[in-house]
């Protein structure tokens, strides 16, 4: 976990990432929307960037001005609901319409 955070500290300040964060009641109220546990190292990239992307590469989050409707959360919602094998995971990002980077609890 804390290799992570220095990974993420490191390189915060090349990325772009949003300052509407949502708190630890909406991030289990999105595990419960989406029937998954959020690992420790998601919850605290949730936490405390939101999402973070640059140029073209996003990161996929949750913010508070999106809330279920930020991409995480749909984007998440949309496979499970078509790939049921993937229903214990969480889209964290979405490189191409055919390509998912999945992760799971364990981060």
């Amino acid at each position: 976990m804390q290799e992570f955070e220095n990974l993420i500290k490191k390189y915060e300040n090349n990325f772009d990432c949003t300052t509407n964060l949502v708190d630890e009641d909406f991030v289990e109220t999105c595990e419960n929307e989406l029937n998954v546990k959020f690992g420790p190292q998601l919850k605290y990239y949730i936490l405390n960037f939101g999402y973070m992307a640059k140029n073209y590469i996003e990161f996929l989050g949750i913010n508070s001005k999106q809330e279920l409707k930020s991409d995480m959360v749909i984007y998440t919602k949309n496979l499970h609901k078509d790939f049921n094998i993937t229903k214990n995971y969480i889209v964290f990002n979405n490189p191409s319409d055919s390509i998912y980077i999945l992760i799971d609890k364990s981060d």
